[in-house]
């Protein structure tokens, strides 16, 4: 057979198309297979595939949240001394080379991985604001978790704060202005014992 082919039949001759066979099941198989593999590497079918065809709310909270914990691992255990510690190390020879830092001083560096992407925003920030209140992590490493820098969130905030007050604002986003009595006011040193 070539394209485009005339053939001439003999009497009593007749041609069949080949019907190639029909397979069933290939979709699931290949779901399986890839299946298999995101749990070998640790990571879930639907973060590898993108398909989310199968999953329900609860069901991808469930596998995101074990995702998260993997990939938190690989950032602290794998990514953070492995790589960063590496080239922060390179980099601190390079400025000594460069004379902008003296050769064989230690620069104190703080790693803060990209902040990983909320499901359900309003009850992650509240579970966030509850831990912080009674104490099982600090507001500075809240902030981190979201990938920022504690110090520069900081100073807006007092910048912020600030910039209301002079306009006479007192938005609901700024806990300063939840009690009106104390916004502003500082709070008055005990005085000290007579000796």
């Amino acid at each position: 057979m070539e394209p485009g082919i005339i053939e001439h039949l003999t009497p009593g001759k007749s041609v069949t198309v080949a019907q190639p066979p029909v397979t069933t099941g290939y979709d699931a198989y290949t779901r399986s297979v890839q299946r298999n593999i995101a749990a070998g590497i640790g990571i879930t079918y639907e973060a590898m595939t993108g398909d989310l065809s199968n999953v329900n709310f609860s069901s991808g909270r469930m596998g995101w949240l074990e995702f998260q914990r993997n990939v938190n691992h690989w950032q602290w255990n794998i990514m953070v001394p492995v790589f960063c510690e590496t080239v922060y190390e390179w980099f601190l020879v390079a400025a000594g080379l460069k004379g902008i830092v003296p050769l064989g001083i230690e620069v104190p560096v703080t790693w803060t991985p990209p902040r990983r992407e909320m499901i359900d925003p309003v009850k992650e920030t509240e579970a966030m604001n509850q831990a912080v209140r009674s104490g099982f992590n600090t507001w500075s490493n809240t902030v981190k978790e979201l990938g920022q820098d504690p110090d520069e969130v900081m100073e807006e905030l007092k910048t912020e704060t600030k910039l209301f007050s002079e306009a006479g604002l007192k938005p609901e986003s700024n806990p300063v202005f939840d009690n009106p009595s104390s916004a502003g006011k500082k709070k008055k040193q005990p005085e000290a014992a007579p000796q």
